[in-house]
């Protein structure tokens, strides 16, 4: 998506992180049996916050051949949780924790989606006049 009238490049990024969270938190779940697993995490928000809160704006990539701005500064890392196990296998994998969190990304993922939508209405309410 090319930005209209809000950062799609940043939107599509954190769009992006949520579908890859709901991959690792599936692979989490799918491994609650797996002897000596490890929980993995994909952590994005404090850096998004940091690069949202500075005072100085960065160049905005708007072609493959310019140089890099915000788009290297939004990556998301996987790390293994820190979540101590109690299980004698070492698997530190709680159902009912990783459950929690799919359906809390679920539901950011979907507002983003929402929020995607009723702005691409704005932009074809713009174009067409109100019209139908």
């Amino acid at each position: 998506m090319k930005p209209l009238f809000f950062k799609t490049d940043i939107f599509e990024k954190v769009l992006n992180v949520y579908w890859k969270r709901n991959e690792v938190i599936s692979q989490n779940i799918s491994n609650v049996n797996t002897p000596g697993y490890k929980a993995k995490r994909v952590v994005f928000e404090e850096n998004f916050k940091h690069v949202l809160g500075r005072k100085r704006l960065d160049l905005v990539k708007t072609d493959e051949k310019h140089l890099s701005g915000i788009d290297n500064k939004l990556d998301y890392k996987i790390i293994e949780d820190s979540y101590k196990s109690i299980r004698n296998d070492k698997n530190n994998v709680d159902i009912d924790r990783e459950m929690a969190l799919l359906v809390k990304n679920h539901l950011k993922y979907n507002a983003l989606i929402q929020l995607s939508s009723k702005e691409l209405k704005r932009l074809k309410d713009a174009i067409t006049g109100g019209r139908r």
